[in-house]
C-alpha cells in the first residue's frame, strides 16, 4: 500500500487523475471486455455517482470501438483514457482508486487484480479462467457477459465503504 500523500499527490497530477475513481488497468482490446464495462458505468452515471471512470493502459487491437463507445454513450468527460502507465506508477495508482474493476472475457492469470488487491484496493471481476482462485472472498466475481450484474457490484462498493474496507483487508490478508 502507498500512503505517502506527497507520492500519491505527484502521480494524480501526472496522469490527471480526479479524486475518487473506478479504475481498470491493462490493454485497451475487445478481450478486456471494456464495451460491458463502459456500458456498466453508463448506467451508475445515469443513477447520479460522481466517480469518473479511468481506463489505463496501452491501446492495442480495435481500441477506437472503445473510444467510439464512450462518445456515442455521452461519457466524454467522464471517461479518462491516460495510455500506458510507467511500472514505477501502478502502485500509486491502485491506491489512488475508489475500486478496481477487471471484467476480462479471458485471462490467463489477471496479474492487473494480484496487483491491486496487493495495494488493498477492492477488485470487482470476471469469474473466468483463473480469477476466482485469484480472488477467492477478497474480492467480488460476476458474470463477464452480465452488464447489469457488474452496475450492481460497481454501485454496491462505491456506495459502501466499510465493504470495500473488507475486500482490502481480505485481499491484503
Amino acid at each position: 500500500q502507498i500512503t505517502d500523500p506527497v507520492l500519491l499527490t505527484d502521480v494524480r497530477r501526472k496522469y490527471k487523475l480526479p479524486s475518487g475513481f473506478i479504475l481498470y488497468i491493462g490493454v485497451v482490446e475487445p478481450r478486456k471486455n471494456l464495451p460491458l464495462l463502459i456500458r456498466a458505468y453508463a448506467s451508475l452515471v445515469e443513477q447520479g455517482i460522481e466517480e469518473k471512470l479511468v481506463i489505463a493502459g496501452r491501446y492495442g487491437w480495435m481500441s477506437n470501438e472503445v473510444f467510439e463507445l464512450v462518445d456515442r454513450l455521452g461519457l466524454s468527460e467522464r471517461v479518462i483514457f491516460t495510455g500506458y502507465i510507467e511500472q514505477h506508477d501502478l502502485p500509486a495508482i491502485y491506491n489512488l482508486a475508489s475500486i478496481f474493476v477487471y471484467p476480462t472475457l479471458y485471462e490467463g492469470f489477471g496479474l492487473p487484480v494480484l496487483e491491486a488487491m496487493a495495494c488493498g484496493t477492492a477488485v470487482i471481476t470476471s469469474a473466468v479462467s483463473s480469477l476466482p482462485e485469484i480472488v477467492a472472498d477478497a474480492g467480488v466475481l460476476v458474470p463477464p457477459a452480465d452488464e447489469e450484474a457488474l452496475s450492481k457490484a460497481m454501485l454496491r462498493l462505491i456506495n459502501d465503504p466499510l465493504e470495500r474496507g473488507r475486500l482490502a483487508d481480505a485481499a491484503l490478508a
